[in-house]
């Protein structure tokens, strides 16, 4: 728990290395280490056609989507290359 003077400093965001604020990050420390802590991992969002890491995303009208990608690859992140690729690519054999 918190005093008022703790809360206080923690919502004005006063500098952490002198009291009260070191002794809170003390004590959330000490809890965290005492509770285990889980390791953070960075997953690469990756587009699903040609593996290009961290693809910028894009939006099309949903009956856009479903006209061009496939039913089991909807949920996918798809690049904006490629989605134009196998839109010309459908397009083509019409």
């Amino acid at each position: 728990m918190l005093t008022e003077e703790e809360r206080k400093s923690v919502a004005e965001y006063i500098d952490d290395s002198v009291e009260p604020l070191r002794g809170i990050m003390k004590r959330w420390e000490d809890a965290l280490n005492l509770k285990g802590r889980v390791p953070y991992i960075e997953y690469p969002i990756v587009c699903a056609k040609c593996g290009v890491l961290w693809p910028e995303f894009f939006r099309v009208p949903d009956t856009e989507w479903e006209r061009y990608i496939q039913i089991d690859m909807r949920d996918q992140v798809i690049c904006r290359s490629c989605f134009d690729n196998i839109r010309r690519l459908i397009d083509s054999h019409e």
